[in-house]
């Protein structure tokens, strides 16, 4: 593998990929870590299988659309804007546009995963780009119908309405998520009232 190139491996018995990044890329902090239309290229080879990409959050897994990430990088610094809700982080600069942060633990009220690292994953471009912090690297998520959980379990009040399925894997609660109607949420609650 070359020092700056990121691989895609199966992880055994799954349908979970992960990536395998170079010395190189792996050391550089401040660099993008990877581009997500990149690292969703590979397919799970199962033809009945649903993919999305997954993400953790605290003690969840939301799936959401395989192109849906635009990209992934180290949380960069923040603005934080005076007269919103804590969840905001604030605003980030990425290369020269600014995106708004969301620290989505916060925003669902989950305690975060001390033990992986954040990643900010950034959805959409432009006017319409922002960013969730989620614990830990994406990885494409493959279920079959099977899968599927009877209902929707539990789950946190920010998510309500947006969640349209539920899987279950190995004890992990995935939850299917409606991104555009989660953030047009994210976009009312910013609202001035």
């Amino acid at each position: 593998m070359n020092s700056s190139t990121v691989t895609y491996e199966r992880l055994p018995n799954s349908n979970e990929y992960t990536p395998q990044v170079g010395p190189i890329a792996a050391l550089d902090e401040e660099a993008l870590i990877l581009s997500v239309a990149d690292y969703v290229t590979t397919s799970v080879p199962y033809p009945n299988t649903k993919e999305w990409l997954g993400v953790r959050v605290g003690t969840i897994g939301l799936l959401v659309p395989v192109t849906a990430g635009r990209e992934l990088l180290n949380p960069p610094p923040t603005a934080r804007l005076p007269h919103t809700p804590p969840w905001l982080a604030g605003l980030t600069n990425v290369r020269g546009s600014l995106v708004p942060v969301v620290d989505t633990a916060c925003a669902l009220e989950l305690a975060r995963n001390a033990a992986a690292r954040q990643y900010l994953l950034i959805f959409d471009h432009g006017n319409e780009a922002l960013g969730l912090i989620v614990d830990g690297l994406p990885r494409r998520q493959g279920f079959e119908a099977g899968e599927c959980l009877n209902g929707i379990p539990p789950h946190p009040q920010l998510l309500l309405g947006h969640i349209t399925a539920a899987y279950g894997k190995e004890s992990q609660l995935w939850l299917e998520l409606d991104i555009e109607s989660f953030f047009g949420a994210l976009a009312q609650a910013l609202a001035p009232t």
